[in-house]
């Protein structure tokens, strides 16, 4: 009759013994029946990046602390989530340069998941559309987004289906002032205390020590720039804001 086993959660019929004990064979109908999918294997070396992924979300996630990734010149922030007991992270950035209208915004994605990477890489795709066709002005949601934005400074724009999608905030920074906030190079050394390497005051505030950190090393990322001095300010300006990490966990331990 096309009888087989089937999983006990949605048998089309089962023979059940008397006395209320558990049924002793589940069936269904071969003939309407959708195959399962099947396990793909992995293994060797795929096994221990996955790993290597799982335990690197899993440390970043209990300390708290934030992995970035430098992707067409933004930086993309992968933010631990904290949660009862499940890793999850949520991506965020500022956008600059944009083509259109807006030429600078913020983005925030609306959903986590399980590690860093993938927080990253649902950002990549947003960031990916915005700098080459800038914000859209028609979303399904909403007809004329300028307009709103304009009146608003911000909104939600969804994906897909899913609700999967990123808070936006549009920004308005006229370009004098972005250039005026960036030094002469040749005022930073390469050698010397970490705020001089930075390009900041020794009394710089963490939130002023984070902003220079991450505009230098945007700057003389390998994917932005290939001159020889790149790579050497990159070491330098790691090992600057290392020192000065490092005095904050002292100064921290001590109170």
């Amino acid at each position: 009759m096309g009888l087989k086993p089937r999983d006990k959660g949605d048998p089309t019929a089962c023979l059940q013994p008397r006395e209320g004990k558990p049924p002793h064979c589940w069936l269904y109908d071969q003939r309407q029946a959708v195959s399962l999918h099947k396990r793909i294997p992995v293994f060797g070396e795929l096994t221990q990046q996955q790993r290597r992924i799982a335990a690197e979300a899993r440390r970043l996630w209990e300390k708290g602390e934030i992995y970035t990734q430098l992707h067409r010149g933004v930086v993309i922030e992968a933010i631990p989530q904290v949660l009862e007991k499940f890793i999850r992270f949520k991506a965020r950035a500022k956008i600059r340069d944009i083509p259109g209208k807006f030429r600078a915004a913020d983005i925030e994605a609306n959903v986590n998941l399980p590690t860093h990477l993938e927080a990253i890489e649902h950002a990549k795709q947003f960031i990916n559309r915005i700098l080459d066709s800038g914000i859209p002005n028609n979303i399904p949601a909403r007809n004329n987004l300028h307009a709103y934005l304009e009146e608003w400074g911000g909104c939600f724009i969804r994906l897909d289906e899913s609700g999967s999608g990123f808070y936006l905030r549009v920004t308005c920074e006229p370009e004098e002032q972005k250039q005026e906030e960036i030094p002469p190079l040749n005022f930073i050394p390469i050698d010397g205390e970490w705020w001089e390497v930075l390009g900041v005051k020794p009394e710089a505030t963490p939130a002023e020590v984070k902003k220079a950190y991450r505009r230098l090393a945007g700057m003389f990322h390998p994917d932005i720039n290939k001159s020889e001095e790149a790579h050497e300010r990159t070491v330098a300006l790691n090992r600057a804001y290392e020192t000065y990490r490092e005095l904050l966990r002292t100064v921290a331990s001590q109170r």
